[in-house]
């Protein structure tokens, strides 16, 4: 079943592909969710996985059963005795686990190892294990694993069910074990960054931002302290790694001076390998993958990452100053910038905060499609802070925001500001001076020719004098069911610039062109 997860404030939602949103899912006792830190997801099989807001990494299923991602493991080892009446001989040791099983018997998640247990030898008894640990987690079991006789590895060995039962005993032969020897566990760490790649889960600590931690080959549940990758340059900022880039063949790992991809699929020989120097990403949550191609927020602009390398698109579009003067954005805010992708329209939505302010109240769009930037766009129905992309009942996916203010909106079809208000066209002219900007001139008719519609009105404004000081014309009004309309002259001075503005609800507007006649000079002054 897809569904969707959201987090609000400090609970927890699912959202399925109807829209409707559940109650708010039950948290594992002791478990608590920030408020004031970003939710970070990856999945996982049937699983999402979520980390940074919660006070321990969870798992969240299909059916909505929240649970911790590794069990806390049992504090002291077991005690190992024998008990008369059994069949088996030998000399053992033992060690125990806890379990999670999910409803049809499957392992989804084990806590690391407890202590090893005293050797015990018997001869034609029981072998005995007391003091099983009793879990403070939610779980389905205690697994307990022991050696052949005088033996170094550990085989699973037995289940004790529920968390009540502190002893067992058995007399199961050597041969009964499991055949498979006990594999590497581990406890997840505070994680603050998380993503999935070639069967495994990849995280950064909280206290430890410059390793990349991994889990063993298809258990997210099994964080063994060996699978830490240092990530070039160790304590090189106080930021670490910043971002976990899956993409098809590599890991991209970024932080905020370089980046850099790890390849390898087991322990011997994941290697981290240099990508680009004096270019990183600046956060998480401005990275976006679409069909392995990557987009991302750095110092100066928008960055592609391909199979052809790294490039600023946004210089590549010719908006280069949109990302280094603080004419249009809050550049000491690029870090909290958000991003999603938009496939019905194949761009890139980048969130951004403007001039003077710290509260995400502007995007931009890349269009994969022109290579174009588009923006900044502003919406006065709610203030934005996140976006996703939600899959339908149809399977078609429907991008949305959401707000501050608690809603999560889709993106409409009637060209409004979320249905509430128009969207304000303005568009404002160069000022014309017809190469003498130092001679009085005499500007006519205004002739304007745009795209025929069924309805709407354009106003314009024409202005004529100095540019510092200009003579404001009255506005007049343009019938856009026309494709071409005469108006009104301008008048006389040393520049002329013109000014069209569109204010009505799912309104289309397209200005080909216009012109000015007639222009001549009338003296200088």
């Amino acid at each position: 079943m897809a569904f969707s997860l959201v987090q609000a404030g400090t609970n927890l939602y699912s959202l399925n592909t109807d829209g409707a949103l559940s109650a708010a899912l039950t948290l594992p006792t002791g478990v608590t969710l920030s408020s004031t830190r970003i939710p970070r997801f990856a999945r996982f099989k049937n699983y999402v996985i979520l980390v940074n807001t919660p006070t321990r990494p969870l798992s969240i299923s299909t059916e909505g059963v929240v649970r911790v991602l590794t069990p806390s493991p049992p504090g002291s080892a077991l005690t190992l005795t024998n008990a008369n009446g059994g069949a088996l001989s030998g000399t053992y040791t033992a060690k125990h686990t806890f379990i999670i099983l999910d409803a049809a018997g499957n392992l989804i998640a084990e806590s690391d190892y407890s202590a090893v247990s005293n050797s015990v030898a018997i001869t034609t008894d029981y072998l005995r294990a007391t003091n099983i640990n009793i879990s403070a987690d939610t779980i389905t079991a205690r697994r307990l694993y022991r050696t052949v006789t005088l033996g170094t590895a550990y085989f699973k060995w037995i289940d004790v069910d529920g968390n009540v039962a502190v002893a067992v005993q058995d007399d199961l032969t050597d041969a009964g074990l499991g055949l498979v020897e006990a594999g590497t566990l581990g406890t997840a760490p505070d994680l603050v960054l998380i993503a999935e790649w070639i069967g495994r889960l990849w995280g950064v600590g909280r206290s430890a931002g410059d390793d990349l931690r991994y889990t063993q080959a298809g258990q997210m549940y099994a964080w063994s302290a060996l699978n830490t990758l240092p990530i070039p340059h160790v304590g090189d900022d106080r930021y670490g790694i910043t971002a976990l880039v899956p993409r098809r063949d590599v890991l991209g790992v970024g932080r905020r001076n370089r980046i850099v991809q790890v390849a390898g699929n087991q322990t011997s020989n994941i290697r981290p390998i240099g990508v680009i120097e004096s270019c990183g990403i600046l956060s998480q949550e401005s990275v976006i993958v679409y069909r392995d191609i990557v987009f991302f927020l750095w110092l100066d602009g928008v960055y592609r990452w391909d199979s052809n390398g790294v490039t600023c698109v946004s210089d590549d579009a010719g908006v280069r100053s949109w990302f280094t003067s603080n004419d249009y954005f809050n550049r000491g805010m690029f870090s909290q910038a958000f991003a999603s992708f938009d496939p019905v329209n194949t761009a890139y939505r980048l969130f951004l905060c403007s001039p003077g302010q710290t509260t995400t109240d502007r995007w931009v769009e890349y269009s994969l499609r022109t290579g174009k930037f588009y923006g900044p766009h502003l919406t006065s129905a709610f203030t934005p802070s996140c976006a996703v992309t939600i899959r339908g009942t149809n399977d078609q996916p429907y991008p949305c925001v959401g707000s501050r203010e608690g809603f999560l909106s889709q993106d409409v079809d009637t060209k409004s500001d979320w249905g509430i208000t128009p969207i304000a066209m303005r568009v404002e002219t160069r000022g014309h001076d017809n190469g003498s900007p130092d001679r009085e001139k005499y500007f006519g008719e205004l002739s304007v020719h745009t795209q025929k519609e069924s309805a709407g009105t354009l106003t314009i404004t024409t202005s004529v004098g100095e540019e510092d000081d200009p003579f404001v014309n009255e506005p007049v009004e343009y019938d856009l069911t026309l494709s071409r309309e005469r108006l009104n002259r301008i008048g006389t001075g040393k520049n002329a610039s013109i000014v069209f503005e569109n204010n009505e609800i799912n309104q289309d507007v397209t200005i080909y062109g216009y012109e000015i006649d007639p222009v001549h000079e009338t003296g200088k002054r």
